[in-house]
């Protein structure tokens, strides 16, 4: 369960390195479209994948923070090993 987890966190950290958006309601919603690429991600609680989405949230919201006071360390969320 933790593999996948962490796959599902890495894969939006890559979406969002290439340029895409962060919105986590509407992140919330390819959720179904991710169960219907990896049918394993069926087996994981849904708590656990709404934290996912949580923890990407709070790294964001930090890394804009930085990024409007001006901080020359923004820190952009890392990929998770």
């Amino acid at each position: 369960m933790q593999s996948k987890c962490r796959g599902l966190y890495n894969w939006w950290i890559a979406k969002l390195k290439g340029g895409e958006s962060w919105r986590v309601y509407e992140a919330k919603k390819t959720l179904q479209a991710s169960k219907a690429y990896d049918p394993e991600i069926n087996q994981v609680y849904g708590k656990l994948l709404a934290e996912v989405y949580f923890r990407i949230d709070k790294a964001m919201k930090v890394f804009f923070r930085r990024c409007k006071k001006g901080e020359k360390k923004k820190g952009f969320p890392r990929f998770k090993p």
